[in-house]
């Protein structure tokens, strides 16, 4: 089942979590895989309308770099089950590289995936870092496919 989770600044309180959605300081996730924290240079997700400005020469200069980063979780049990029953196509079974108890984190860009990281599915947080060229206005997010997604830092 997909769960949106929301950074809130105090406890928990439905009209902060309402707002945060709204602000877009959410991911969303089956519950096995977390992107906690994530930025793009000094820009985080949901904060200051989730924007950040960079200063990009007119073509044909090179594009702007710029740094996404962010803590990573994801859980898979060691050994993946011998027959999977499930379903359900939003799952962290599926992301798991075969044979292994990694999965991919990939930095996306414009709707396409530009950059990938492996992690190990342990359950533990993996500080992840991609440095991404931007020719363009964009949006950028992270995803575990198929099992979480960021909001964007255009």
């Amino acid at each position: 089942m997909g769960r949106s989770y929301v950074k809130l600044d105090k406890g928990l309180d439905y009209d902060a979590w309402c707002d945060g959605i709204r602000l877009g300081r959410n991911y969303v996730s089956e519950g096995k895989s977390h992107l906690l924290d994530m930025k793009l240079n000094d820009a985080a997700m949901g904060e200051n309308g989730s924007e950040l400005r960079l200063a990009t020469p007119p073509p044909p200069a090179s594009p702007a770099t710029a740094r996404l980063t962010a803590k990573v979780a994801a859980l898979l049990p060691e050994q993946a089950p011998e027959a999977s029953r499930s379903r359900i196509p939003w799952n962290i079974e599926r992301a798991r590289i075969p044979g292994t108890r990694t999965v991919k984190v990939e930095a996306i860009v414009n709707g396409q995936s530009v950059a990938e990281q492996t992690v190990t599915a342990d359950g533990g947080l993996n500080d992840v870092a991609f440095d991404l060229k931007l020719d363009r206005s964009s949006w950028v997010a992270l995803r575990i496919f198929p099992s979480s997604h960021s909001n964007p830092i255009s």
